[in-house]
């Protein structure tokens, strides 16, 4: 399932992605590019919706996980400074659409979202809930990770 080719995307704003396999994210990432404007996608390309800016972004650590706000006007998308994994759950307010929660620049995590979001974010490691835990292992294999 892995390809060599990378099939690079224009989105709005100059931000540039790439959807790639490990090996070919690693080296994507270790060309000279400015990461603020770009972002490394890993696994089969997907058609992108336009993205804007997003503003007053603000991660702080609290006891039990993370706490994320952010505002755009439209769909955007925030790579945050933590690591990546199918464990993370997303907790906002009742009738609020979910964000959605993907890997990014191999080991980060990117929030997708739409207008404004303000949600608790937690690893949740249960051990009824292992099954996360089996698809971060299974990504590594997938991914081409030795």
């Amino acid at each position: 399932m892995q390809n060599d080719t990378v099939e690079m995307l224009g989105l709005v704003a100059g931000f540039i992605g790439a959807f790639a396999f490990a090996p070919q994210a690693v080296k994507i990432l270790r060309e000279p590019i400015d990461l603020k404007d770009g972002v490394v996608l890993l696994g089969l390309p997907e058609r992108q919706p336009e993205l804007v800016s997003a503003s007053r972004s603000r991660l702080v650590a609290i006891s039990d996980g993370y706490h994320l706000t952010a505002s755009a006007p439209r769909l955007a998308m925030l790579v945050l400074p933590l690591q990546f994994s199918h464990c993370w759950q997303i907790e906002t307010a009742p009738n609020v659409e979910l964000p959605r929660i993907f890997r990014a620049n191999i080991v980060q995590t990117g929030i997708l979202f739409k207008d404004n979001v303000d949600v608790r974010l937690y690893l949740d490691f249960s051990p009824w809930k292992a099954s996360c835990r089996f698809e971060d292992a299974r990504d590594l294999e997938l991914f081409g990770f030795k």
